[in-house]
Parts: structure tokens; C-alpha cells; sequence
């Protein structure tokens, strides 16, 4: 799991979500189930909107131009580490 999202705010909804797990394996009832359920869906919700806010910051980071050119710089790089070391450019023969 990525959290590199985090803050907070998300990590005081999973230790929430945490306990009412316990609790839901302690007292295994219909009350703990639903807290467990609601606790569960809040949690998916919050960590939804860590994670949209730091993409949409790494996006807008993205749109600048010098960024631009470092992408295109990695991908070169990338292109001419995955190509074959044993390719020839050329063959001198002694014809």
C-alpha cells in the first residue's frame, strides 16, 4: 500500500478502523459489525481524498515545462539501458 499519501487525519481513521476491528473479533454481534462496516467505508473515503490531493498537487507539478524536459530526458535514458548490448552497428571485413 502507498502511503506516502498520508496525514493525519488518515492515520486517525485507520487506528479507528483498527479498534473497531477488534472489537467486531471480541463481540462478534450485529452492532459491531455495522460500527465495523460504517468505520470501514469512512476510512476507504478519506484515504480517497488523501491520495486524489497529493495526485492532483503531483499533476500540476507535472504541467511545467522543465518538468517536461526531465521526463524526456529519463525516457531516453531508459530507451538506451533496455537496448541490446550485443546489437553490431557494423561488420569490417577484410574483403
Amino acid at each position: 500500500m502507498d502511503t506516502s499519501c498520508w496525514n493525519e487525519e488518515v492515520k486517525a481513521s485507520i487506528k479507528i478502523k483498527r479498534d473497531s476491528y477488534r472489537d467486531l473479533k471480541k463481540n462478534c454481534n450485529g452492532v459491531s459489525f455495522k460500527r465495523y462496516k460504517l468505520v470501514k467505508k469512512e476510512t476507504k473515503k478519506v484515504v480517497q481524498n488523501a491520495k486524489a490531493k497529493v495526485y492532483k498537487e503531483v499533476y500540476e507539478k507535472l504541467d511545467t515545462k522543465e518538468v517536461e524536459k526531465d521526463i524526456y530526458r529519463i525516457t531516453q535514458i531508459r530507451e538506451r539501458k533496455t537496448r541490446e548490448l550485443c546489437t553490431l552497428r557494423g561488420v569490417k571485413d577484410e574483403d
